[in-house]
């Protein structure tokens, strides 16, 4: 449209097209906020007169916790013989590297061959099946250190592919979303948890970024080691990926110990 054609209505009805659409209100929030500096800067330069977003509220949005995968459950997907849980060995490993390396889904399904070192994964663009492949989200590479056994599975896959994706649709295009999707899902289903469950937890592909996340600040992983693996750029979204069971929290349980001691000691004296 042309810009001194969009009213205040026209932008509620596209909010309201949005919501329908299943966009959650932190998604839809990232649209008005850039619909809004568009329109300020087009009223300075004087292309129109009035800033039709002016006055449009942000929606409230819910932030839902996030209920990340308990070790037993991650040990349940990845078993020794992943035939009895997966139906094929590249989304096998496509969850397994996003649960080590915490990479965004459209990150690994950018991974090409050279990316793959001996050590490490450069993880420097990422692709959609829209725009191909394209910068990453923070426009910044990164360099995140793998196990040699994780570096082993994926040389079974990079065997006989010398070149292009990791993870390919017979050896072309990269693999598909759809097939991802699908064939976790059904993962999921064989250990157990199944799709409302999944749901309420929040149990998508981008949780293995939350998992990961929690897991390094968990082993006491420095904050600044973890963003450099994750590639967020603020404490606050640190923070947003971290989902602590203080259950697991040892260190308490250490403390807790050694005042039980000492109060042991006190008594026998």
């Amino acid at each position: 449209m042309k810009l001194n054609d969009i009213t205040a209505d026209i932008v509620e009805n596209w909010i309201l097209g949005m919501s329908r659409e299943g966009y959650n209100n932190s998604s839809i929030n990232i649209q008005i906020a850039t619909l809004k500096i568009m329109m300020k800067e087009a009223v300075r330069l004087k292309i129109i007169s009035l800033n039709p977003v002016e006055k449009i509220k942000k929606l409230i949005a819910y932030n839902k916790e996030v209920q990340i995968l308990k070790n037993e459950e991650v040990q349940n997907l990845f078993p020794i013989d992943w035939k009895k849980i997966w139906d094929s060995f590249e989304v096998y490993i496509f969850n397994k590297l996003a649960a080590c390396t915490g990479m965004r889904l459209s990150e690994i399904i950018g991974l090409q061959i050279n990316h793959i070192h001996d050590d490490y994964i450069h993880v420097c663009a990422q692709y959609s099946q829209k725009y191909g492949i394209r910068p990453l989200k923070t426009k910044d590479s990164r360099n995140i250190p793998i196990a040699s056994a994780l570096r082993g599975e994926l040389s079974s896959i990079i065997k006989g592919n010398t070149q292009g994706f990791l993870f390919t649709e017979n050896g072309g295009e990269p693999i598909s979303r759809h097939r991802i999707y699908r064939e976790t899902s059904a993962a999921f289903d064989k250990i157990g948890i199944g799709r409302e469950e999944r749901r309420e937890r929040g149990l998508a592909l981008h949780h293995w970024r939350h998992f990961l996340n929690t897991a390094l600040l968990m082993a006491n992983v420095s904050t600044l080691k973890v963003q450099k693996v994750t590639g967020h750029k603020s404490m606050s979204m640190t923070k947003h990926y971290a989902h602590f069971d203080s259950r697991e929290f040892s260190e308490v349980l250490d403390v807790q110990n050694n005042l039980l001691q000492q109060g042991i000691s006190k008594e026998k004296c």
